[in-house]
């Protein structure tokens, strides 16, 4: 994680980048001087307004990338097809940060030798593309290099298959019991859990927490 400096927000990003040699300029005597826009590794990073965004160039490729897979009529890739578009969408949650929690698992083609071979795509594997297709067809993607401030709320959630659900923030708290048959397929103990997350995140949102970085507190796995 980069710190802040306290009177350039975007000081460490400066040091950072011209560490690697981007994002100077030499002057005629042979110094190196730091430039507040430029384009380095398919990322535009403007210093002066802290901002990073993802090129045009590869905003359009990308997207037409995942496109084309998904409107191919037969359902079937190879492993180096998949590779390539798992590390591409890798390489943008650097703008894209919850796309992290949308990277289609590898998992099922690395156990076959051929790389050439097709083989049938799995169903969450399309749905994970389709979330990045709709957020991919958005313009001009950017995030923000500031680090947003901490604040300890002291968040609490947690479920019980026995009960339901629970919250707690600071000396406040919130329960539901779950109805009865609640247990279904595809909801377990893990839903439940990621159900009060949810709530909770939901409660911050309507509460107008924004812009910062709240831990919640939780043992789902």
């Amino acid at each position: 994680m980069w710190g802040m400096g306290s009177h350039d927000p975007c000081g460490s990003q400066v040091q950072f980048t011209t560490g690697m040699g981007a994002g100077t300029v030499q002057d005629t005597h042979g110094f190196n001087h730091a430039i507040a826009y430029f384009s380095y590794v398919s990322f535009d990073w403007d210093l002066t307004l802290c901002t990073i965004s993802l090129s045009d160039e590869k905003h359009h490729h990308l997207l037409k990338k995942v496109s084309s897979l998904l409107s191919q009529a037969s359902t079937h890739d190879n492993q180096t097809t998949a590779m390539s578009i798992h590390g591409s969408l890798q390489h943008v949650t650097f703008v894209y940060h919850l796309g992290h929690h949308h990277l289609p698992t590898l998992s099922f083609l690395l156990k076959f030798p051929n790389q050439h071979v097709l083989h049938h795509i799995p169903k969450v594997w399309l749905q994970l593309l389709s979330w990045w297709q709709q957020t991919l067809s958005f313009p001009n993607p950017s995030c923000s290099l500031v680090r947003l401030p901490d604040l300890n709320l002291n968040i609490w959630v947690d479920a019980s298959m026995s009960w339901g659900i629970s919250l707690i923030i600071g000396p406040c708290w919130a329960g539901w019991k779950l109805l009865s048959g609640w247990r279904v397929q595809g909801q377990d103990i893990c839903w439940a859990k990621a159900v009060a997350i949810k709530l909770m995140v939901m409660w911050l949102a309507q509460c107008g927490f924004h812009h910062a970085c709240i831990k919640i507190h939780c043992d789902n796995t």
